[in-house]
């Protein structure tokens, strides 16, 4: 206890002390409060507006406009220029988007069960050599899904080593248990 006390502690004046040195300089005042109000921010605003004609393109196709229409797919062998020709700065965005809506919520319901589901099983490990991997494989894949609403994270080598780690941390949770003879 006394331990977690202390890094909170620390952890608030360094906060604290970023903060003050902070608030004096008009550009990083105005960063941070880009943080609270992220439509002030250009680049936020810019991406908005991109996912916003995406959604207006996606209008009257329930099934998305078809593998290869957004992405690294489309850029290469593209036949149109779309508003998905261009990044479209989120993953979850580019799956309705190719698929539909009705895709992209089996896709997030599926990706938050097998979060919630891997999370369980890492407490309910039986021994720390499984639950260590697997409580690392949770934060991995955590940021895999904070990662694909900032940029187009899921496509291409660069989803891969999450994966890699995902795999590698579910494997020990759902391996049989040696029987005894």
């Amino acid at each position: 206890t006394a331990i977690s006390v202390i890094a909170v502690s620390a952890i608030a004046l360094i906060g604290g002390v970023a903060y003050a040195v902070t608030i004096d300089d008009p550009n990083g005042r105005a960063r941070y409060e880009r943080i609270v109000d992220p439509m002030s921010d250009p680049a936020y605003a810019v991406r908005v507006a991109k996912w916003e004609d995406a959604f207006e393109e996606l209008e009257g196709h329930p099934f998305g406009l078809g593998l290869g229409t957004a992405g690294q797919v489309n850029e290469l062998s593209g036949r149109f220029r779309t508003v998905a020709s261009l990044n479209l700065d989120n993953s979850y965005i580019k799956v309705a988007y190719e698929q539909g809506w009705i895709v992209f919520a089996y896709f997030a319901a599926a990706l938050l069960a097998l979060l919630l589901t891997m999370a369980a099983a890492a407490i309910r490990a039986r021994s720390r050599e499984i639950a260590g991997p697997a409580i690392g494989a949770v934060g991995a894949l955590a940021s895999m899904l904070v990662s694909f609403y900032t940029g187009l994270y899921i496509e291409g080598l660069i989803a891969l080593s999450g994966w890699i780690v995902v795999g590698l941390g579910i494997s020990g949770l759902v391996t049989r248990r040696p029987r005894r003879a």
